[in-house]
């Protein structure tokens, strides 16, 4: 699976975690990281965070939210990775996503509105 965004379009990721067996998981009280980056080690050119593009819709149900702002997306085109981060309340890190982040060519991406 990977994400698709057109570029300097705006993108709402829908995102249950889960598991190593598929469960849902509790995410009360973790903090949560999503970025995006060209390759391993480069700094990330997109990076949300709870609260700023982040929202818990469930916590219980691991259910959240990754909103991408079109500024966001005004970047190159290209195929990035994208992670998820899950820190917990006793500071242990867990990968809770790794995908592809696709930007695709917007004829409308340098029209002003």
């Amino acid at each position: 699976m990977s994400f698709e965004v057109y570029q300097r379009n705006d993108l709402l990721i829908p995102i249950t975690i889960k598991d190593e067996e598929g469960n849902v998981l509790n995410i009360a009280g973790c903090s949560l990281f999503f970025v995006v980056r060209n390759g391993d080690g480069e700094e990330p050119v997109i990076q949300k965070s709870i609260g700023n593009g982040i929202t818990v819709i469930d916590a219980g149900q691991g259910e959240i939210e990754v909103k991408i702002l079109n500024q966001d997306t005004d970047i190159p085109l290209r195929y990035y990775k994208c992670e998820l981060l899950i820190i917990d309340l006793d500071g242990n890190r867990y990968t809770g996503l790794k995908e592809g982040f696709n930007v695709k060519e917007s004829l409308t991406a340098k029209i002003d509105i």
